[in-house]
């Protein structure tokens, strides 16, 4: 039984639905990854990196005040961008981005003291970190998680996002320094991996969701075997002239008929299919 909190799934309630386990998975990735991607390495330690990259205190500050600004702009820019293109190529292209500047990083300090004009482009790059993280992943990850998940589940979702998000800062916090007394240069290579890793799971394991109601991203997710085994018990749902929408609100109640939470998604998603025609006519 999924737990259910007057009309609203609870927190714990996601953990133990089946169909919400592929955007959960989702909202737990892209928060852990928030903050292990780079760009709180420059942002909270900016000045002691670029006084590391051969850049001296003055000229430390005036970067890390030049890192405010970039990232303001940028989101800025990605409000604006955001309508326009699909969140999952927005998010693709800022994560491998900050891969590539993670890596450049992470050469340049490493050659610092044979070519003296790498301190500078140790700057620019970790500007562009910042301008990277700042034109997707942040805003990208916040208006994904109210795309994933049907109204019932929506704020439990979020708040699971939310809590990965500062449980992924607070332990950068604490092993950051760590890693920078250990690896040193060498650390940024680290990020690079992890940016790496997410960008094949953003490309192979989320779905677009622009311009898309929940009905039709929850269909992308909703082909599984035990839906095959169900069509093949029930072809007339699938020759019965009914819509993709229609199909899965059927499919997912039937699924989860057991639970109260399966009325709740089959509200969820009737109410969206309903004032999608309303609007269409």
């Amino acid at each position: 039984m999924v737990e259910v909190m007057g009309n609203r799934v609870s927190a714990f309630g996601l953990f133990r639905s089946k169909f919400l386990r592929k955007p959960l998975i989702i909202a737990i990735v892209l928060g852990l990854q928030q903050n292990w991607c780079g760009m709180n390495g420059i942002l909270f330690f900016s000045t002691s990196l670029f006084e590391d990259a051969g850049i001296s205190k003055r000229e430390s500050r005036y970067a890390t005040s030049g890192i405010g600004v970039i990232f303001f702009v940028s989101n800025m820019v990605s409000i604006g961008i955001l309508p326009r293109f699909g969140r999952k190529t927005i998010f693709l292209m800022g994560t491998i981005g900050m891969a590539i500047c993670c890596a450049v990083l992470a050469i340049s300090m490493l050659y610092k003291e044979e070519v003296t004009a790498l301190k500078y482009v140790n700057v620019c790059v970790s500007l562009m970190i910042i301008a990277f993280y700042a034109l997707g992943p942040i805003c990208v990850f916040w208006t994904m998680m109210s795309e994933l998940f049907p109204h019932s589940a929506r704020g439990a979702g979020i708040g699971v996002a939310f809590m990965c998000s500062f449980a992924g800062f607070f332990a950068h916090c604490y092993l950051f320094p760590y890693m920078l007394n250990m690896m040193h240069s060498y650390t940024f290579f680290v990020f690079t991996g992890i940016d790496v890793l997410m960008a094949v799971f953003v490309a192979v394991y989320i779905p677009e969701t622009k311009n898309k109601s929940f009905a039709e991203i929850a269909a992308t997710w909703t082909h599984t075997p035990h839906e095959i085994e169900n069509q093949m018990e029930n072809p007339s749902l699938y020759d019965s002239g009914l819509n993709t929408k229609e199909i899965v609100i059927q499919t997912v109640f039937k699924e989860m008929q057991e639970t109260k939470a399966g009325t709740l998604y089959k509200v969820d998603l009737i109410e969206e299919q309903n004032l999608e025609t309303k609007v269409s006519t």
